[in-house]
């Protein structure tokens, strides 16, 4: 039949149901697949042409079933040759399994057949077993498996190296860059820019001081008597000064170096330690006039002079 939904598209044996499809994530074709079952698992669904593995290990009497031994074989499309036989099968892209069915499914035995079944299996990508979802319905959601197989550097081919290929009525020239992997991207977003007045605006947003809130103590501290904060991600000449929240001018900064932070050893311009509460970190930017305000809280601790 030529009607994917009939029972016998492909051939009328040998073809079962799967609920489902592969994608290779290398060039983004459809791959071939199969599934095998055991048929004297007939309790497990090994008999009846659907890939519906059940969730046993193991049956009643101890016995492995691993429900109804349901093997998965993912095919990729490529060639394999047997040189010591002078024997070449190409497997195609996705075709509905009808490669595979014409080599697996013959309906004589011989010992050439029995090589190109070998090397049929031997083409597959992934085998696996898996087992149904003991806590979920079969087929009751969609489920997406992603499968990782590390591979070394090396040139790919779908289709036969250094050549022009046909394949279902479409003609496949060779690769751009003679089958070796080839990528495209852009820096366009990431590109370095000078004098870019929105991006300096916007790194101001990245301004602030650490840590906040202060309670007591910070890692910048050097030894007991020591109280310190750092206001960090600042632009490269810029005056920083700190008020208090109704207004009064604390300490101020003037930064003129590369260096993108300062420390604040919380004390005001007298060289007196500040209260604790909430302090206003104002900064422009001297390069652009920008402005950022912050917010910082702070708890100070008693100095004691016994710890030494």
């Amino acid at each position: 039949s030529d009607n994917p939904n009939d029972p016998d598209y492909i051939r009328t044996t040998g073809m079962g149901w799967f609920p489902g499809y592969t994608i290779n994530l290398e060039t983004g074709e459809r791959m071939n697949m199969m599934f095998g079952e055991d048929s004297y698992l007939v309790a497990d669904n090994g008999r009846d042409m659907l890939f519906n593995p059940t969730k046993n290990e193991f049956d009643g009497l101890g016995r492995v079933v691993f429900g109804g031994k349901h093997y998965v074989y993912i095919v990729g499309n490529k060639v394999v040759e047997w040189e010591q036989f002078d024997l070449r099968f190409d497997f195609p892209a996705y075709d509905a399994g009808k490669s595979l069915a014409d080599v697996i499914g013959f309906d004589t035995i011989s010992v050439i057949q029995d090589i190109y079944r070998t090397i049929a299996y031997a083409s597959s990508m992934y085998v696996g077993m898996p087992l149904s979802n003991p806590d979920e319905e079969w087929l009751s959601n969609d489920v997406t498996v992603k499968i990782r197989i590390g591979k070394p550097y090396a040139r790919f081919n779908s289709v036969t190296l250094d050549a022009t290929q046909e394949w279902d009525s479409t003609l496949i020239a060779g690769s751009d860059n003679d089958f070796y992997p080839m990528y495209e991207f852009s820096t366009e977003d990431i590109a370095t820019t000078m004098y870019n007045g929105d991006k300096a605006d916007n790194d101001l947003d990245l301004i602030g001081v650490v840590p906040n809130p202060y309670y007591a103590y910070s890692s910048y501290e050097r030894n007991a008597l020591d109280n310190r904060v750092k206001i960090i991600n600042l632009p490269e000449k810029c005056r920083v000064s700190i008020y208090t929240v109704n207004g009064i001018l604390v300490r101020s900064f003037t930064k003129d170096d590369p260096i993108t932070s300062l420390d604040w050893d919380l004390k005001n311009s007298a060289g007196i330690p500040v209260a604790g509460g909430v302090y206003l970190v104002h900064v422009k930017d001297e390069a652009t006039g920008a402005e950022r305000i912050v917010k910082w809280f702070g708890s100070l601790r008693v100095e004691d002079f016994n710890r030494f």
